[in-house]
């Protein structure tokens, strides 16, 4: 792999520059139905890998470290469940999973998806000491009660907020969501789905655009009852210099601050989400949600607050870790995370 290609992820868009592909793969999600759609990305999937050597190269590096990974798992991921990993890297079956989820995210966008496709997980995760629990995230909507959800590129999280944003009669209510997100690196993607859904267009942040202003945006979210929603695995495009070292897959690696330290200033229930697919390659588009609490609370001076934002992320990529190994082929980082 050329070293000068793969400095940095921040160049290359997770979806097509020209923004006519996804507009087209739009108008197929409209016309088809999911099982034709999905046969469908196994096809194009087999060009692109074909085609796309960056992403072959990206797919071989994560999937490599995560088998290595597998043979020697530290005290907290003992008796993972590991029977859905490779013995060797398998680039195709990572890609065409990315583009099976590409359709599902327009598919909830365009309200073919409901919450009959969704699953919620309860119990421990592994041994991280962390319980996934959805009844408590739905205590507190139901109350009127916020909370922040803290996302990654990992599993499909777009697909439970765009079902969120068509309401449910669960809540009897629209959810507020407000969103931080890179808009810059998905901008095509980001403008289709607005036109497909006008509620996409409410209530999203830019991530570079953080300031006490947007800190007020967020906190009136909570206020009113909804979720602040930020993913806490990639390092914004515009800023380098805000970053926490920690260990992912047994490497050193960089996530944002941002995220972590949005926590501590909120300081409401703040949960880890990670909507993962149920079947790996099959047709059944159902997802398993898992909401888990974080045990961190942000009380005390300023060091202690910095101590714990650490802890925060600590967690939070201890539970990747662990979906990672249960579910490879859904981590759509496609940069050198250890870079």
């Amino acid at each position: 792999m050329e070293e000068n290609n793969t400095a940095s992820w921040k160049n290359i868009k997770e979806v097509s520059k020209s923004g006519r592909s996804i507009a087209f793969t739009a108008f197929l999600v409209r016309i088809f139905p999911h099982r034709v759609l999905v046969a469908l990305t196994r096809f194009v999937s087999l060009f692109y890998w074909a085609f796309t050597k960056w992403a072959r190269n990206y797919s071989y590096i994560y999937q490599k470290n995560l088998i290595d990974f597998s043979k020697n798992l530290p005290d907290y991921l003992k008796g993972a469940d590991i029977s859905k990993l490779p013995a060797r890297p398998n680039t195709y079956r990572h890609i065409a999973s990315f583009s099976t989820c590409l359709v599902e995210k327009i598919e909830g966008w365009t309200g073919k998806s409901s919450m009959d496709f969704i699953e919620f997980a309860n119990g421990k995760v592994g041994n991280t000491g962390l319980v996934a629990n959805n009844e408590e995230v739905r205590s507190l909507l139901k109350s009127k009660k916020g909370c922040m959800l803290i996302c990654s590129h990992l599993g499909n999280i777009e697909l439970f907020r765009s079902i969120l944003s068509f309401g449910t009669e669960d809540f009897n209510r629209q959810i507020p969501v407000t969103i931080i997100m890179d808009q810059k690196v998905t901008q095509n993607f980001n403008k289709l789905i607005g036109n497909l859904n006008e509620n996409a267009k409410m209530n999203v942040i830019a991530s570079d655009d953080i300031s006490m202003a947007t800190i007020g945006i967020m906190q009136d979210t909570i206020d009113q009852g909804g979720l602040v929603v930020i993913s806490g695995d990639r390092v914004p495009a515009t800023n380098t210099s805000r970053s926490l070292e920690v260990s992912f897959l047994g490497k050193p690696a960089k996530i944002p601050y941002g995220p972590f330290l949005i926590a501590a200033l909120l300081n409401c229930p703040t949960f880890f989400i990670f909507s993962m697919r149920k079947q790996q390659k099959g047709f059944d588009p159902t997802y398993i949600v898992n909401l888990i609490k974080s045990k961190i609370t942000f009380d005390g001076g300023r060091k202690e607050r910095e101590e714990k934002i650490r802890e925060l992320a600590k967690d939070y990529m201890k539970i990747i870790e662990e979906f990672c190994l249960k579910y490879p082929y859904q981590w759509y980082n496609y940069f050198d995370f250890w870079s």
